[in-house]
């Protein structure tokens, strides 16, 4: 997907949601006006929006191959989930979009997906993890917990059923979600970036705003790579849950 592209479409819908959003140092930055606040670099799928004025969408994705073939399935991807009816249930929300991009999928191709539900009066999170790299849920008191994948990529079986798994943020957590292209980045060397190195840094900034954690977490990885070429798309999402406020 285009960078650029991609980034002014987030900025439309996040500024939908009654905070401000817009670009700074090639990252796109939003500021809310109440009771959570994220940061994203680049965007796979919708990113973050709103069912109503209690319940927020969080959703990554990152689809297989490259070029005009993938970023067109993106595009489907991304329409088959923000059309899904929110009153119907997630688990069926979730069966029903993954029918619909396996049926007919000559191509072959298939997308991992986290999405999730967010309360945010109570703080429950809701989330089906099709296949996704499992995102971090930094705890506010110190400790991380993963969310790990709840069902296989959509778009590979249309009669595959997804599990929706549950858990509860205290205020001042933090969600950090993220594509491959971070824990895979390579140095001229061809060390590979990896999982415990994103958790080192996870570690050492727990307890930061999201724009900052992004901006860690970006910077260490391209220190990391030291100039090397990227080998895929970066996107990473973080939300630090304020409660009720």
């Amino acid at each position: 997907m285009d960078r650029g592209t991609g980034m002014a479409y987030l900025a439309d819908a996040l500024n939908d949601l009654g905070g401000h959003a817009g670009r700074q140092g090639g990252r796109l930055i939003y500021e809310p006006l109440n009771r959570y606040e994220t940061n994203l670099v680049n965007t796979q799928a919708d990113g973050v929006r709103l069912l109503d004025e209690r319940r927020l969408v969080v959703t990554i994705a990152d689809v297989s191959g490259k070029g005009i073939p993938a970023a067109l399935f993106m595009a489907v991807s991304r329409t088959v989930m923000r059309n899904a009816p929110a009153e119907t249930d997630m688990a069926q929300r979730m069966r029903d979009a993954n029918r619909l991009l396996a049926t007919g999928n000559t191509a072959c191709m298939f997308v991992t997906m986290f999405s999730g539900v967010l309360d945010l009066e109570t703080g429950r999170l809701r989330y089906c993890n099709a296949g996704h790299n499992s995102p971090y849920l930094l705890r506010s008191g110190g400790g991380r917990d993963l969310l790990k994948p709840t069902g296989i990529p959509f778009g590979i079986d249309p009669d595959r059923s997804y599990t929706i798994a549950e858990t509860v943020l205290a205020s001042g957590d933090t969600l950090f979600m993220f594509t491959d292209g971070i824990t895979e980045a390579f140095n001229p060397a061809g060390d590979i970036f990896g999982e415990a190195r994103l958790e080192t840094v996870l570690d050492r900034e727990g307890g930061i705003g999201a724009t900052e954690l992004v901006q860690k977490i970006i910077g260490a990885t391209a220190e990391f790579a030291a100039g090397a070429e990227q080998s895929d798309d970066i996107t990473c999402l973080a939300l630090v849950y304020r409660g009720e406020r």
